[in-house]
């Protein structure tokens, strides 16, 4: 609740429908947990567990940022206790079944396969360069996992901020060893490259929302942001 709480003008979490309806922490955009959620696919309680206890989630992505310490933390809390939170945090979504699940990603991932939306596009050479390598649909699993930036919330999220974050400072602690790791990329991309490719990443991954706006001065705003 704390992060992903959004708080008042004194700083205290707010209450009633505002529980859990997002926050902020540390610079990264803490996400929705109820059904204000923005996940392209909502969260269930398998994915919940999945993704508190391993660090992944097959269908949402890898902890990042502040939260994955919290999932480090988590790994000394018994299993009971993790499933307990993810039926907990599934009850404030309309998940569906495993069926429908996976039909979804499907239909997703398979809308990502048309290059002709991003033909053109000056970010796309950059992630040729940078990110196919383990982000393209239907390539094989390196470094212990695939995230599919198709279903990646951050991805489809209303502001670019933590899709930047996770760019510019990479995932150098993972959450769990097995995950393997994100290079950083603040060291050799500058701020046009980055909002290039972010843009290239938000048309071609999330093709149903809308471009974000004043991607390159967000991109400036958090490259002076400490990450811890």
């Amino acid at each position: 609740g704390a992060c992903h709480t959004p708080r008042n003008a004194f700083g205290a979490e707010r209450t009633g429908a505002a529980h859990l309806a997002g926050g902020v922490a540390e610079g990264w955009d803490a996400p929705a947990l109820t059904a204000l959620s923005q996940a392209p696919i909502p969260w269930s309680e398998d994915e919940l567990y999945t993704y508190l206890r391993t660090g992944q989630s097959r269908y949402h992505g890898v902890a990042a940022g502040p939260m994955a310490p919290v999932v480090q933390q988590l790994a000394n809390v018994p299993d009971s206790d993790i499933r307990a939170m993810a039926i907990y945090l599934a009850s404030m979504n309309n998940a569906p079944g495993k069926a429908e699940e996976q039909a979804l990603a499907t239909k997703l991932e398979t809308l990502t396969l048309d290059r002709t939306l991003t033909r053109g596009m000056a970010g796309e050479r950059i992630f040729n360069g940078a990110c196919a390598v383990c982000h393209a649909v239907g390539g094989p699993e390196l470094f212990g996992a695939r995230p599919s930036l198709a279903l990646n919330t951050n991805v489809h999220a209303a502001t670019p901020d933590n899709l930047i974050q996770v760019i510019l400072h990479g995932i150098l602690k993972p959450a769990v060893t097995d995950l393997g790791y994100m290079p950083a990329f603040k060291g050799s991309m500058n701020d046009a490259q980055i909002a290039d490719l972010v843009a290239y990443t938000r048309r071609q991954f999330a093709p149903d929302k809308p471009g974000w706006a004043n991607v390159e001065a967000t991109v400036a705003r958090l490259r002076k942001v400490t990450v811890h």
